[in-house]
């Protein structure tokens, strides 16, 4: 009879960051966003690793038509983290930090420190941490815009505080169909 057929993984898009005018292509988000000028748009396509502190306005838009690029945590920090900024991400997934939080830490994919951050058509997709799996507002304001899905981690120290969104202060706004 005929060999069984066997079901093919969804193949990988390889990382690749950049933004127009930029002279180079980028393999991980943290380069890319260092190397930018301020007010930015930063390019996302493929899986792409990100740890990323950012502290000058951007925006981060995924390039692919349907299905959202993706950057993931590859540290024990958040994914990504914006202070004292105005940040815009725009059709991506963005995946928490591997692995279990072994001390107080919030914030699995997105923390927000004195920013205003809009985020439009994106998943967050928690990770393990003690408040704010998804999404963790320390202070400033979030809207989240558009078709936005915030997915919680689950929480694993004592206080287990916000398991998808975590407010310690500022304000989460919620439009649209998120």
């Amino acid at each position: 009879g005929a060999a069984p057929v066997m079901p093919v993984a969804a193949a990988v898009t390889p990382c690749s960051i950049t933004w127009d005018g930029a002279g180079t292509t980028y393999t991980d988000l943290d380069s890319a966003v260092a190397a930018a000028p301020p007010g930015t748009t930063i390019l996302v396509t493929g899986t792409c690793p990100a740890t990323t502190d950012v502290a000058k306005a951007l925006t981060i838009r995924g390039t692919q038509a349907g299905r959202a690029a993706r950057l993931i945590g590859a540290a024990s920090a958040p994914t990504i983290s914006v202070t004292n900024v105005g940040l815009r991400l725009e059709n991506l997934t963005v995946e928490g930090r591997p692995g279990d939080c072994t001390v107080i830490c919030f914030g699995g994919s997105l923390s927000v420190f004195n920013s205003d951050t809009d985020l439009v058509n994106v998943t967050l997709i928690g990770s393990r941490v003690w408040s704010g799996g998804g999404l963790y507002v320390y202070s400033g304001s979030v809207r989240l815009l558009g078709s936005t899905i915030v997915r919680a981690g689950r929480a694993t120290l004592s206080m287990n505080q916000g398991g998808a969104i975590g407010i310690g202060g500022g304000t989460v706004t919620i439009a649209g169909r998120s």
